[in-house]
């Protein structure tokens, strides 16, 4: 329940990692033809997609928030399309407002995988709370983690009942429930254990903290590398915030500024400063 009511969402699951709650969500809204994503994320984004017998299509991004492009979600939209996967890269809540309307046009399901933005909010509500079925990771390098594990949650009961059931073998509880949808009831073992829980529990009363420190050490780089004018620094988009969990910026090609990406990142790295 702490972390529910943090989030102020009315139903969260545990699960054993973040690319099952990517992967349980599609299941628990039965989707099958095509889903609008993002290819530039983590592979479990598209992985999750093909798992469940769905095809990704992929829509180019947003060049200044590495976020996807909605400007170009709906050319990529046929007969085919079920939802939208949007992917809150490196911190920043994507643009939410405009999916939501372009899934409301063409009656589209939208799910957030918001595993690198936890603490990040969109027009005051928290990443992947504004989407059908949203998730977080808490892989050992994420804000906060348990070593591994996961959530996905929603405001949707049925939902979250489909979810409960998918992560505990689709056991056969849903008569006492009376639950009738039985669209994709296979389940499997994605329970989170009472160890990784434990773990993860003193944390979350962290989690705001640890986004807050992130932002200050953000504005200081902003502060001492806007000295340099060749260098394209990490943006904000209005009405959100940003969790940062990488600082991306971009380094002018080679050809323009005479130096080597793979020299920057050497510097850095000999500086005790890692670079993906």
């Amino acid at each position: 329940m702490r972390f529910q009511n943090h989030l102020n969402i009315n139903n969260l699951l545990y699960v054993t990692n973040g690319t099952i709650a990517i992967q349980i969500a599609i299941k628990a809204l039965g989707l099958h033809g095509e889903i609008i994503t993002t290819p530039f994320s983590y592979i479990a984004t598209t992985s999750s997609i093909v798992w469940e017998g769905a095809r990704p299509v992929f829509v180019d991004i947003d060049p200044r928030t590495y976020n996807i492009d909605v400007t170009k979600i709906e050319a990529g939209i046929t007969q085919r399309t079920r939802a939208i996967l949007a992917v809150d890269i490196y911190g920043q809540p994507a643009d939410m407002d405009e999916i939501k309307i372009l899934a409301r046009k063409y009656g589209l399901k939208v799910i957030t995988d918001s595993a690198q933005s936890p603490g990040a909010k969109y027009k005051g509500k928290y990443a992947g709370t504004l989407s059908d079925i949203g998730g977080y990771s808490f892989n050992f390098h994420k804000h906060i983690h348990s070593g591994e594990g996961g959530i996905c949650f929603t405001d949707d009961p049925d939902l979250a009942l489909n979810l409960q059931l998918i992560r505990n073998h689709a056991e056969v509880v849903v008569a006492t429930k009376g639950h009738n949808n039985y669209v994709n009831m296979l389940g499997h073992n994605f329970r989170m254990g009472e160890l990784e829980a434990s773990i993860l529990t003193p944390q979350i009363g962290m989690l705001e903290i640890i986004v807050q420190r992130r932002n200050q050490l953000a504005n200081l780089l902003n502060l001492h590398l806007s000295r340099n004018s060749g260098l394209e620094l990490p943006i904000v988009a209005p009405d959100r915030t940003h969790a940062f969990y990488t600082y991306a910026m971009k380094i002018p090609r080679q050809e323009d500024s005479g130096v080597k990406r793979s020299e920057v990142a050497e510097a850095l790295r000999c500086e005790g400063v890692p670079v993906a």
